[in-house]
């Protein structure tokens, strides 16, 4: 009998912990979905920011963090992947991408010898003029489906040259291929340049190397009015990631570019034009990469430094962040490229230079947008 009691007891004592143990459960539950209350201030903001963009993309937003550059990187490598193994058997596609507000044909277009020069010396690639209208009208129906922030970001930038910078970094993601600002003049035929025939997925240039002192923040800058890349590498997703999280944060703060004398600051803001969408987002994207990737290869084609660069760039030299591998003293005074596994980098004078006898192209700084 005793034993009887002793059994029922037990199983009593175990159906009650396993209805305390449910209760718990389903207090933990309800506190998970329902915490608002618990939320700090930056919290019940992020959610309102959500809410908002949420609203105006319902059907195509879900998963996606318009804040969270990582958010926006990974449904770009989702919808529109990238296979190394793949991609390597391939070369950057034949192909350039030029823009402006309207086409050449159009009375007062201001390049036609620039422009005409593109097709004369490339016969061998393809040739693409869209107008910034049409482009961005495109790319927004392109993205609203799969990447709706990107989409979001560049029908709300607030000014041209923002949406010519984020629309280039589009299209060579979509499309791959050269990209050109309208006044550049190109000296040398793209199939006679260093990377042909190598490869190669990416092909930056320096824009200035340290040996300039009128602006701290340019010192070892990368232009963005000449790049090369293959379709969908994962430096363009980068950018375009970095470019929308600029975007929305620069919308929430009430910020609107700072497109003037912009060499003569002291320093330009993190939301001017060259750092909300423009080279400065290339350049610290293209140091990040790199200095993410496991024993890279690097292949300097001349480790030779001009004496007087050395001198002006050290003297203008930039602080170094600690543990930064791959920074503003590896490019300083270059005067042949340097391949770091996919990715070329072209000295200052190949893409800028005026006079020197190895240069490529000659970018004039027309600069209308600074207008």
């Amino acid at each position: 009998m005793s034993t009887l009691k002793t059994s029922e007891t037990h199983k009593h004592s175990w159906k009650f912990t396993t209805h305390l143990a449910t209760l718990c459960t389903l207090i933990v539950l309800y506190l998970h979905f329902c915490q608002d209350w618990t939320l700090n201030e930056n919290e019940v903001i992020m959610n309102n920011k959500l809410h908002k963009f949420f609203s105006i993309y319902p059907k195509h937003s879900q998963g996606a963090n318009p804040f969270d550059p990582l958010t926006t990187e990974k449904r770009l490598k989702k919808y529109y992947p990238y296979d190394k193994e793949t991609n390597w058997k391939t070369k950057i596609p034949k192909t350039i991408w030029q823009m402006w507000r309207f086409k050449p044909t159009e009375e007062n277009f201001p390049y036609h010898e620039l422009h005409d020069k593109w097709a004369e010396l490339n016969p061998n690639f393809k040739y693409h003029f869209e107008t910034n209208g049409n482009l961005i009208d495109m790319l927004c129906e392109e993205f609203k489906y799969t990447v709706p922030e990107i989409a979001y970001a560049l029908e709300t930038l607030p000014s041209l040259i923002l949406k010519a910078d984020l629309s280039r970094y589009l299209m060579l993601f979509l499309y791959g291929g050269a990209y050109s600002d309208l006044d550049v003049n190109l000296i040398i035929p793209i199939d006679e340049w260093f990377d042909t025939n190598r490869n190669v997925g990416l092909v930056v240039g320096m824009e200035t190397d340290g040996t300039e002192s009128y602006a701290s923040q340019l010192k070892d800058q990368m232009e963005n009015w000449f790049f090369k890349a293959k379709p969908r590498h994962p430096v363009m997703a980068k950018v375009i990631a970095t470019v929308v999280k600029n975007t929305f944060e620069a919308h929430d703060k009430g910020l609107v570019p700072d497109d003037k004398d912009h060499q003569d600051r002291e320093f330009c803001t993190r939301f001017s034009v060259l750092g909300w969408t423009g080279p400065q987002v290339l350049s610290k994207v293209v140091q990040a990469h790199i200095n993410s990737l496991h024993n890279p290869t690097i292949v300097d084609t001349n480790l030779i430094r001009s004496g007087d660069c050395m001198d002006r760039a050290n003297a203008n030299a930039p602080v170094i962040p600690h543990g930064t591998g791959f920074n503003f003293h590896t490019v300083k005074c270059m005067n042949a490229p340097m391949m770091v596994d996919d990715i070329v980098i072209y000295p200052q004078n190949t893409l800028k230079g005026e006079d020197k006898k190895d240069r490529y192209l000659h970018h004039l700084y027309h600069g209308s947008w600074k207008g």
